[in-house]
């Protein structure tokens, strides 16, 4: 099982591919992601913290090609945050297991 709480959603989607594709070589039966369902904040003029491009949570469907969606969720164990946004649950398994 590979597991990855918040952390993917701080970097670039290119940078994130890179990621998963070194995790797709260990070939792990189940991922679970944890990520802000509307994505990390962008950079603005205003505020130089932020990515430039966030991870929705649909694009981890096609960095792991090899797994199917289960379940998502951002209700049970999920939370909303101060700033209004919804930390969600994905949960993948390998296809043919």
């Amino acid at each position: 099982m590979f597991v990855n709480f918040i952390s993917f959603q701080e970097m670039e989607p290119d940078i994130v591919e890179n990621y998963c594709s070194n995790v797709r070589c260990l070939n792990p039966k189940y991922i679970l992601i944890r990520n802000i369902k509307e994505g990390k904040k962008t950079q603005g003029k205003d505020c130089s913290v932020g990515v430039v491009e966030p991870i929705l949570g649909e694009k981890y469907d096609t960095f792991f090609p090899d797994h199917e969606l289960i379940d998502k969720n951002t209700n049970v164990f999920g939370f909303l945050t101060e700033d209004g946004f919804h930390s969600e649950l994905r949960l993948y398994k390998r296809f043919n297991f």
